[in-house]
């Protein structure tokens, strides 16, 4: 998904009038303001998005209201780029996290930000370079780190942060593999995995899933580079997850 534009209420209590096929005149009556005004928002709405009518921004318009418009998900953020950086230890079975990300708050804004995870390990020692951070109890996870940001970012506004965590015990032997959920949309992702000097895996994949059937993943570009294993993709959509897993060498 493209960076959401920066639509005025107004604009997004339109939208999904619009997107229904009314016309005008329809949604003048529905909002209570006159045929011009409807006429002068959708053609601001539409400039923002690169459209000349509904139909040629149609895919950019229906995931705006999908996600972000009123009625629809209501999700409170868009992530610009997200760098995952995976440093795994010697024992094969710890590992060094590390996220950056460029975020653009959504909604109402963004005051803190929570960070699931699920997998058999313990999570020590977190940090973040905008945010204090703590860890709360979520029955969907198995461990979740909320970071508590110092300054609310306000909606459409941008913000960059680091954060980083020890992920012991986490990676099994003989096989190791890490699974991202992806639960709001993504202009860039990227996730590298760095494995020890001299100890390799013999063997490494990657699958992408939309629940618990795996889809066509063409659109990750993976690639290995001595000890790193990447995989990227552009404007992800969700829900889906990205499963990423290896053998070691005997």
């Amino acid at each position: 998904m493209k960076i959401p534009p920066r639509l005025t209420n107004r604009e997004r209590d339109i939208l999904p009038f619009a997107m229904a096929g009314m016309t005008r005149k329809e949604v003048a009556v529905e909002l209570g303001i006159s045929e011009e005004t409807v006429k002068l928002h959708i053609r601001n709405m539409l400039s923002k998005f690169g459209a000349s009518t509904i139909r040629d921004g149609f895919e950019d318009l229906s995931h705006f209201q999908k996600y972000y418009g009123k009625g629809g998900w209501g999700l409170d953020r868009f992530i610009v780029s997200h760098h995952a950086r995976f440093e795994i230890q010697n024992n094969r079975t710890d590992a060094h996290a590390t996220h950056t990300a460029e975020i653009m708050a959504m909604g109402s804004g963004l005051s803190s930000i929570n960070i699931p995870y699920s997998g058999p390990g313990l999570f020590v020692e977190p940090s973040c370079d905008v945010a204090d951070v703590e860890i709360v109890d979520d029955p969907l996870s198995d461990f979740t780190v909320r970071l508590n940001l110092h300054k609310k970012v306000k909606a459409f506004d941008k913000m960059r942060m680091c954060f980083k965590i020890k992920m012991l015990n986490y990676f099994g032997t003989p096989k190791g593999g890490h699974v991202e959920h992806f639960s709001f949309p993504c202009a860039k992702r990227q996730f590298d995995f760095v494995f020890p000097s001299g100890d390799t895996p013999s063997e490494i994949r990657h699958e992408v899933l939309s629940g618990i059937e795996a889809i066509d993943g063409s659109h990750y570009t993976p690639s290995f580079d001595s000890r790193c294993f990447s995989v990227s993709t552009e404007n992800e959509m969700i829900p889906t997850s990205l499963h990423v897993t290896w053998k070691w060498r005997e």
